[in-house]
């Protein structure tokens, strides 16, 4: 740990303040998670860019338009309430979006694979998986679980919509 925060303090003081910032997200994140770093150098000018999330950090959007960032712990009771690590509950009735990606909330591509009744996984690999949330296993290994049995592992997905 020592030698990892040293580290972190000689890389944050050598580069940018952006990869800085990144940098520090790092911090919380889950052994053997990727890192995407960027600078803002490379980035066109006005351009925007996205907050990438990182130490198993998700991106919440509701169905009445609120949004947050946190970690999720649980999925507790028979009406299935996400509870995140900070205490917060929302019930998944609520959840309009989960995002493991990045903080945004517009995805035009996505549009055309979401269907209505069922919650829509949209994996990183491209795929999509469609099913009725029964579960979520907070364990080491991270997954949602879907009413037929399937398992997704939480490293697979970059976003589950709800119905």
């Amino acid at each position: 740990m020592t030698i990892w925060f040293l580290c972190t303090v000689i890389l944050a003081v050598t580069l940018d303040a952006s990869v800085a910032l990144l940098i520090t997200d790092l911090i919380d994140a889950e052994p053997g998670a990727a890192l995407i770093i960027s600078s803002g150098r490379q980035q066109k000018a006005g351009a925007a860019k996205a907050k990438m999330l990182f130490g198993g950090r998700i991106f919440l959007k509701l169905k009445e338009g609120d949004s947050t960032k946190g970690v999720i712990y649980d999925l507790v009771d028979a009406d299935l309430v996400l509870v995140l690590t900070d205490g917060r509950r929302y019930p998944i009735d609520d959840i309009r979006m989960i995002n493991y990606e990045s903080a945004e909330e517009l995805y035009p591509e996505d549009e055309g694979k979401v269907q209505s009744g069922v919650s829509t996984f949209i994996l990183r690999d491209g795929g999509v998986v469609y099913g009725l949330v029964t579960g979520y296993s907070s364990t080491k290994e991270r997954f949602w679980q879907l009413d037929d049995g399937t398992r997704i592992s939480t490293n697979q997905i970059a976003r589950i919509y709800f119905p």
